[in-house]
């Protein structure tokens, strides 16, 4: 079973990042795959999945997640835009029929979806219904998680509705999305949500890409409000909330989640002197005005 907090969450998105670390290291076809070092404390990878970005003339094959066990979960972690053509991808901002549920969904994400491909260590075909549902029945109590960041969140989505074609999966699913864009639209919202209610989609409001694509071409948002991850005042001084790659960066997110467990590693600014000393300086007169006021930014 699982029970949800802002440490858990942040704790499963290291194996987020290390499917992010084998799509740095490791090219799709030489087998055995040798997995990149180390593996999240406590897990086993047991298969990763592939996929085709295919745009006009350009295609290429890179791996998008991977598939792990522990004494008392299985996670899918799919991570989120790996390069240049996946940006295109992601924001190709129209819609298409979702064939394995209801309503639309965005073209790009949806290309990318359709192409994904589940293999154990060895390049062979990987039966991922059969493998959980096999691992279900042999133990019942195990959390059953499905994870994405970023393009990887949409990408989640619409996998833990592919899966839930199956009345155990269905049962014992979780979801929780990072920093997700909106994967389609309100027919296929509505769908997800009655399908997977166990949905944890956590988003900065800095963060440009949870915003997107608009409600004005069609798009809405998983999970109603979900987990609104406002950084405090506190950590305004700490990271660069300046930076749209900083307030979408999936190791911010684990530290605004889990502050302690998970220092920030990337994104500080300069608190000393020159520009660093000086957004501070503003972020301190700022704060210090809205808390005259009684009005609050993140807690």
């Amino acid at each position: 079973m699982f029970t949800f907090s802002n440490k858990a969450a942040a704790d499963l998105a290291d194996l987020i990042d290390y499917a992010y670390t084998l799509n740095s290291s490791a090219t799709p076809g030489t087998y055995p795959l040798t997995l990149p070092k180390p593996v999240p404390a406590g897990y086993k990878i047991a298969a990763v999945a592939y996929a085709t970005d295919n745009i006009i003339i350009y295609e290429n094959t890179r791996y998008y997640a991977v598939v792990a066990e522990s004494a008392d979960a299985l996670v899918v972690a799919i991570r989120g835009t790996g390069d240049a053509v996946e940006w295109v991808l992601d924001f190709d901002f129209t819609l298409t029929p979702f064939s394995q549920g209801e309503g639309k969904v965005e073209t790009g994400f949806y290309s990318i979806f359709l192409s994904m491909r589940f293999i154990d260590l060895n390049g062979n075909p990987f039966d991922l219904t059969t493998w959980l549902v096999s691992k279900l029945a042999a133990n019942p109590q195990l959390a059953l998680i499905v994870e994405g960041h970023s393009l990887g969140g949409a990408l989640s989505s619409m996998l833990a509705v592919w899966l839930s074609g199956n009345a155990v999966l269905r049962k014992a699913m979780n979801a929780i999305t990072i920093a997700s864009p909106a994967p389609g639209d309100g027919d296929f919202a509505a769908y997800y949500n009655g399908r997977i209610p166990a949905t944890y989609r956590i988003w900065n409001p800095l963060d440009l890409v949870p915003h997107a694509p608009p409600e004005s071409l069609g798009f809405v948002q998983l999970a109603g409000i979900g987990l609104r991850l406002a950084p405090t005042w506190q950590q305004m001084e700490q990271y660069d909330f300046l930076s749209p790659l900083c307030n979408h960066s999936l190791l911010t997110y684990q530290w605004l989640l889990d502050t302690g467990g998970h220092p920030l590693t990337e994104c500080q600014w300069p608190l000393e002197g020159g520009v660093g000393a000086r957004l501070r300086a503003a972020v301190d007169r700022v704060r210090g005005r809205a808390e005259k006021r009684g009005v609050g930014y993140g807690g």
